[in-house]
């Protein structure tokens, strides 16, 4: 059952990342893994899918990780990057897109760990299959 979260992203759980933001991300850390993505999703050159389950994987061994988790799993996610994150010296930076949940427990447990935190200014606009959504996304969100 999608969680409630899911409400404010209009009953999808698997929007794709706007592509001026992941352009701009992955032109800083030239991502090897989209750790939660599907095939039309995707804008890494390796990606784990609801079939290859991200957070069953390791995310080691591909390079830095974007995450651009389904809402209704934002916890398994963050708590699945944080544990990536310290396996060892040489693991990955993982860089997250996340609605801004200042409120939950997973933000306080695992996001506020984090090296660093940016507020994004407005809402959104998430794809679908290519197309962009009628409109803004439901939640702020940050990376």
């Amino acid at each position: 059952m999608l969680g409630k979260n899911v409400v404010h992203s209009r009953g999808k759980d698997d929007w794709q990342t706007p592509l001026w933001l992941y352009d701009l991300l992955d032109e800083q850390y030239q991502f090897g893994l989209d750790a939660a993505a599907c095939p039309f999703s995707t804008l890494a050159p390796n990606f784990y899918s609801e079939q290859i389950c991200g957070l069953k994987n390791s995310w080691q061994g591909y390079g830095n990780v974007f995450v651009n988790p389904p809402y209704s799993k934002n916890s398994r996610f963050v708590e699945k990057a944080y544990k990536e994150s310290i396996l060892s010296d040489a693991s990955p930076i993982i860089c997250m897109l996340l609605p801004s949940r200042t409120d939950v427990k997973w933000w306080h447990s695992f996001v506020m760990r984090a090296a660093e935190i940016i507020f994004i200014k407005g809402r959104l606009t998430f794809r679908d299959k290519g197309i962009a959504a009628s409109a803004g996304a439901g939640l702020p969100s940050c990376v």
